[in-house]
């Protein structure tokens, strides 16, 4: 491989993976209070019910924890996901969603497994491929307890972590741009008898760019929803992470960025094509990230995200947290 092949933020590496049954091409993701579905079109043993809809992470929910104390009141489920994907443009070509790529020489799907023995399905690893590229993909799903009782933001949060690794095994040089698009409903409360959202999740919904948390991350991006009656997940707060950090991003406020991705566009590296850089707000935000890079033969270019989605007050304290590990792992190296 070649010496472009990353190290991994979150400690999550792309190894040399496994085949792993088959079945359909939809995926259930668990860990504690929070679930995820990835629809995958193509790659078979699905765990998922049938789904017709868009490629990618279709769903990232906060539940009525299992572990809810007998004297602590339920919780309706919070949708935090709308869509979350990937396009890859090869030669000058507009990027295409990863799944045309196709999997023709065989099964996708590489795991789908516990990865902390909890009982749960909390990881999700596949590939697609055709005659000159395999595009190889991770979701890690990190749920949360419910809140310690003399804490009540202390829990019911999510993270996923997500990989994404693009390698050329043509025999001849390929220039790619690599794009990936997230699309949050955070906060759109479900009630647990309906299954109605309650609140609408574009309600007080806003993103803006800030400064990186680290010296070898891009500048993360922040999205924020409230909703001033439902307690303690009043605000929620997304904070998006990227290694490398990427040449061009845009932020929107409309569902525009998948049919400009697909129509060949550049990310403009602001807010929104006509906004200037400050926070944004509208009916469905949305954020992409686009990379530019050539490979030579058996060559290989990573990208890692960290998208956590915690209530406030607590965002401030992870981010301390994932700066102070991240400076007590450099002398090491």
């Amino acid at each position: 491989m070649s010496p472009r092949f990353m190290t991994l933020l979150i400690a999550v590496v792309i190894p040399a993976w496994p085949c792993a049954p088959v079945g359909a091409d939809g995926f259930n993701l668990e860990d504690k209070a929070s679930s995820a579905f990835v629809n995958a079109p193509g790659i078979t043993g699905a765990t998922g019910f049938p789904y017709e809809g868009p490629s990618g992470n279709t769903s990232l929910r906060r539940n009525d924890p299992e572990d809810r104390p007998p004297d602590r009141p339920r919780k309706d489920y919070i949708e935090d996901m709308e869509r979350q994907w990937y396009w890859l443009g090869v030669d000058g070509d507009a990027a295409r969603p990863i799944e045309d790529f196709g999997t023709s020489a065989g099964t996708g799907l590489l795991a789908h497994e516990d990865l902390d023995l909890d009982g749960d399905l909390d990881r999700l690893q596949f590939q697609y491929f055709d005659d000159n590229t395999l595009i190889r993909v991770q979701y890690r799903l990190i749920g949360s307890a419910y809140p310690h009782p003399h804490n009540i933001r202390s829990g019911f949060a999510n993270t996923m972590l997500r990989t994404i690794g693009v390698i050329n095994f043509d025999d001849v040089k390929h220039a790619y741009g690599l794009y990936t698009m997230t699309d949050l409903a955070l906060t759109g409360i479900v009630d647990t008898v309906t299954g109605e959202i309650t609140h609408d999740p574009t309600l007080g919904e806003r993103i803006a760019t800030g400064p990186a948390v680290v010296p070898i991350v891009h500048e993360r991006i922040v999205q924020s929803d409230w909703h001033p009656a439902a307690g303690e997940i009043s605000n929620a707060v997304t904070t998006y992470l990227s290694s490398p950090g990427a040449p061009h991003y845009m932020l929107v406020s409309d569902d525009s960025l998948v049919p400009f991705i697909e129509a060949g566009g550049t990310l403009t590296d602001n807010p929104s094509v006509l906004d200037p850089k400050i926070p944004n707000t509208g009916e469905d935000m949305q954020f992409a990230l686009q990379w530019d890079f050539k490979l030579d033969p058996g060559g290989s270019f990573v990208i890692t995200e960290s998208l956590m989605i915690i209530p406030e007050p607590t965002t401030l304290s992870m981010l301390l947290i994932l700066t102070a590990t991240r400076r007590r792992r450099r002398p090491r190296r």
